[in-house]
């Protein structure tokens, strides 16, 4: 049997109500949010992938999942059951810190694109990218530590599969390529990205 993705994972423990309750904080309608719960969750397991990476080959002796092992370091004690009173008591200086290590100076351009592309702007993007971020390593954190028998080599490992695939489904994820790309500054086009979110989230039935 085929393991499921990190991303369809994350999507099926947020939830309708996780998902509605970023709405309600980011202050976006339900559609549009459905949309932007799913970019921003496939943009930050993408970007903790390249910086997984990035920093195996500028620090010697450090492999991917040594980053991994670090930035959800003292995250698995986080209740993440709860989707709904989580995002309710973000701390925003933490939600901060963890965007910048995720995408560093990229995080505004991030931000704007992926808030045009879904129609909630870059503010309510902004709103729920902070509000995503502390949730996604909370549940990867737990999923390392017990919670989901995966170590950080695994997740390592995981992240790195599904970054080659969506690099591979250009109809599907080409717009992370454009966005992630230091050098892009134009459009992006979500395509049938929306209709493959809202399946995770109980929103094709």
């Amino acid at each position: 049997m085929s393991e499921s993705s990190l991303l369809s994972d994350i999507l099926n423990m947020l939830g309708k109500q996780g998902v509605q309750e970023l709405g309600r904080q980011a202050g976006t309608p339900p559609a549009e949010t459905e949309k932007a719960t799913g970019a921003a969750v496939a943009a930050v397991l993408r970007g903790l992938e390249e910086q997984s990476r990035a920093t195996a080959k500028t620090k010697a002796g450090t492999s991917t999942e040594d980053y991994l092992r670090e930035i959800l370091a003292n995250r698995a004690g986080v209740d993440t059951s709860n989707v709904q009173v989580h995002v309710q008591k973000l701390d925003p200086q933490d939600a901060s810190k963890i965007l910048r290590d995720v995408f560093g100076d990229r995080q505004p351009k991030i931000e704007r694109q992926l808030g045009k592309a879904t129609g909630v702007g870059t503010d309510g993007m902004g709103k729920i990218l902070s509000s995503l971020a502390p949730v996604i390593l909370g549940m990867l954190a737990k999923k390392s530590q017990g919670g989901g028998g995966a170590s950080p080599a695994d997740i390592a490992a995981r992240l790195g599969r599904e970054s080659q695939v969506q690099k591979e489904k250009k109809g599907n994820f080409g717009f992370l390529d454009s966005i992630l790309d230091q050098d892009h500054d134009g459009d992006v086009d979500l395509g049938d990205v929306a209709g493959m979110f809202s399946k995770y989230l109980g929103g094709g039935h």
